[in-house]
This record gives C-alpha cells, structure tokens and sequence, in this order.
C-alpha cells in the first residue's frame, strides 16, 4: 500500500514518520466494507501461503478525517506485523520514508535505517 500521489494520512510505521493512503479507511467508513490486512508469502518451492488478519474496526467515532487517521495508523501497524513476519519478501523499490531522501551518510545511500538495512527496523535490530 504506497501514497502515490502525495496527499496521504500521516502515520508512524517502522518507527518512522511517513503517509499512506486513506482510501481504504475512507471507504471502510463510508460504506461498512471490511478492512482484512493480508499478506501472501512465497515459499517453500512453488508453494504459496496467505495470512489475512482479524478485520480492521472502521467505525465512526467523531470527524471524519481523525477515524480516517486513525484506522490507517491500526492498518499501517497491521502491515508491520504482515512484513516482520518474513521481511526478506517485504519489496520496496522507491523511498517510503521522507529521511530516505536525505543526503548520503558515511556513505550509506539515505538517511533512514530502511535505506542503510531494510531488516534493521523491521526485525527490530538496530
């Protein structure tokens, strides 16, 4: 779930300051649908397994813009647990994060942990 256009709801995911998208929760809020966060993982071989977690509650609770904020900051930590369960399948292949952005450090490419070691804030290694 990435924040392509740039107008996403600010949240905290990997320990880190970033955006997703609001639509999801919008829609969830607007309309009853349930949010399922679901992972599919590759492997063993040709196998595949999916995971899809308890539904996200979407339920209004004042204005819509703070329940939108804070069902996408419950699906934002429900994807963590998705990709800490096996992060070496976690891709991500444009900056997610604003440090990402940042100028080199001592020659690493960014400045967040996920641009230095993607696992480093994932596995909980720092």
């Amino acid at each position: 779930m990435r924040n392509l256009v740039g107008n996403g709801i600010e949240v905290e995911f990997f320990g880190e300051r970033t955006t997703l998208p609001g639509g999801p929760a919008t829609l969830a809020l607007r309309t009853g649908a349930s949010i399922l966060p679901t992972a599919v993982y590759s492997g063993p071989g040709k196998n595949h397994t999916a995971l899809i977690l308890d539904p996200i509650p979407a339920e209004r609770t004042g204005r819509l813009r703070q329940d939108v904020t804070r069902i996408t900051q419950l699906l934002a930590r429900a994807l963590e647990e998705l990709i800490r369960r096996a992060p070496d399948q976690w891709h991500l292949f444009q900056p997610n994060w604003p440090s990402d952005l940042l100028p080199a450090v001592d020659g690493l490419e960014g400045g967040s942990p996920s641009a230095r070691d993607p696992l480093a804030t994932v596995g909980g290694v720092s």
